[in-house]
């Protein structure tokens, strides 16, 4: 059984999850999405739950308060495997039918419906969920809260359901993450979550161009990114790029933020470099092949290492070219480049296992070993220990002259993200538009084709109208893709609402206005 939540497989490029969940169906599987939006893969679901956005957290809360009170969940895992099922337990019980469907959307019936066939069907039931559900403001408990329905149910690394796949046996490239942290990366003292798992806050990045506060940012060295049509709060990543001293970027082609640059560099495509990949579903590991080489064109390790020999860096960088690297990270593993170009469908670095956890010790990388519905990483950073739901602003603190629920970010088969805009073939007769559903085109006296200006409290845009066919847009919910200059979305996206736990922006749930012009 396969729960589709927040996502949309049909919009990835070249996904195996397509494949997966055709084969399984035609062995009976069944398929539950839920999602605001009917797309084409939830008109073929046994059941489709629309919800309202950004309120996934209420929703999994409700099936968990169902699973527990039917006594669907199971008793051994949760005993020997889990920690804070009580705490989990009495949390839950306050999302009741009628709470979450004043939440959600999402009736009783309906709720029960899916906890049931979820629970028919487990361990052997498996949730894939889309990054859309990161863009939200209570986005990580709203993801735990899901990631506790398969620990609830049974269902963590078993065969057809949540697997856990072994990453391969790699050098690691990335430095000494103790050091970085004592020199104050950007965003640490505020999200100290998402930089103890190495990473950083490219929106408070912004505000240090700025401000030059916690210290000045004056130059960025950038590959194969456009956080002009990305980030969140488009005008003022504008702003920030153009108050550097010095900004370099490598790409394949002129990008919105590429015409900010000092200088434009050429960047070298797949085609033009070797590089490992592993697809860990499979557990197997490959060397993509270089085709073509261009001569005024480096890659990556050749650009770096150059600039760092310039700069008395090159301590760490030691190996001549990108073989030596690729060979250097193999080695542990017993392999090399010469090999995997020998197997150009790859190796397999491990054979697949499930319920590994039963073998070892450690059952689970966690601070207790345990599948955590009470967080002790979390308790310890001064956050909650459980995944408790916030309800999104315009449900509880609606703005009269916001009315409408903007989600940004869908994605459209053709692309990915800003890529391919400037392929004529895949851009013709298409363009940047804003889904509304019939009901709200009659309201707003327009129909496809019309332009109107949707407007938040950061900025506002002009754009044409598709209206969709009943029910597969929400009342009060409108929605855009993101990735197109002509009518840049993240203009109207805020960089100051924010998940508590990751900093992640809000993109899902924006309030807006409409007016046609």
């Amino acid at each position: 059984m396969y729960c589709y939540l927040g996502c949309k497989p049909y919009a990835f490029s070249g996904s195996p999850w397509q494949i997966w969940l055709w084969k399984a169906r035609k062995k009976g599987a069944k398929l539950i999405v839920i999602d605001p939006k009917c797309s084409s893969i939830a008109m073929k679901a046994d059941i489709f739950a629309q919800v309202k956005p950004a309120t996934d957290g209420a929703l999994a809360l409700g099936l968990i308060n169902r699973i527990i009170c039917n006594k669907w969940y199971d008793e051994d895992f949760v005993a020997n495997y889990t920690l804070g099922f009580e705490e989990l337990k009495n949390y839950a019980a306050k999302f009741t039918d009628q709470y979450v469907e004043k939440e959600t959307g999402v009736s009783g019936e309906l709720l029960n419906k899916i906890a049931k066939m979820f629970c028919d069907s487990s361990p052997r039931s498996a949730i894939l969920t889309g990054n859309g559900l990161e863009h939200c403001q209570n986005a990580v408990n709203n993801i735990r809260a899901i990631a506790c329905i398969g620990a609830l149910t049974g269902c963590i690394d078993h065969l057809g359901g949540d697997f856990i796949p072994e990453c391969p046996n790699l050098k690691k490239l990335r430095p000494d993450w103790e050091k970085v942290v004592q020199l104050g990366p950007v965003g640490y003292d505020k999200y100290p979550a998402l930089a103890k798992v190495q990473e950083n806050h490219t929106l408070l990045a912004m505000d240090a161009m700025l401000s030059g506060k916690p210290y000045p940012i004056k130059g960025i060295i950038m590959t194969g990114a456009n956080p002009v049509l990305t980030n969140a709060n488009a005008a003022k990543v504008i702003e920030a790029f153009s108050s550097l001293e010095l900004l370099v970027v490598r790409d394949l082609f002129l990008t919105k933020t590429a015409e900010l640059a000092d200088y434009i560099l050429p960047g070298a495509s797949f085609l033009e470099r070797s590089e490992i990949i592993y697809y860990n579903r499979f557990q197997t590991i490959a060397l993509t092949k270089k085709i073509i080489e261009f001569e005024n064109c480096q890659c990556d390790y050749q650009f770096w290492r150059g600039l760092a020999a310039r700069l008395d860096l090159q301590d760490y960088f030691p190996w001549e070219n990108e073989e030596e690297v690729n060979n250097w990270l193999l080695e542990p593993m017993g392999l090399t480049v010469d090999i995997l170009k020998k197997h150009p469908y790859g190796i397999q670095y491990s054979p697949k296992k499930y319920q590994k956890y039963r073998e070892k010790q450690r059952p689970f990388d966690t601070l207790s070993g345990k599948i955590e519905f009470t967080s002790l990483y979390l308790k310890e950073l001064g956050y909650s220990e459980l995944p408790i739901y916030t309800s999104p602003g315009y449900i509880s603190c609606p703005e009269r002259k916001y009315p409408y629920v903007l989600v940004s970010g869908a994605r459209n088969v053709r692309y990915c993200h800003s890529r391919y805009h400037n392929i004529e073939r895949l851009v013709k007769d298409l363009g940047p538009e804003i889904e509304i559903s019939p009901e709200d085109a009659v309201e707003l006296g327009v129909q496809s084709g019309d332009v109107v200006q949707v407007t938040s409290e950061v900025n506002a845009i002009k754009i044409p109208v598709k209206v969709c066919k009943k029910g597969v847009i929400l009342k009060g919910t409108v929605h855009i893709v993101h990735g197109w200059d002509e009518a840049n979305v993240n203009l109207l996206t805020p960089d100051d609402k924010n998940d508590p736990i990751s900093g992640f922006p809000l993109l899902k749930a924006v309030p807006v206005r409409i007016a046609k012009v």
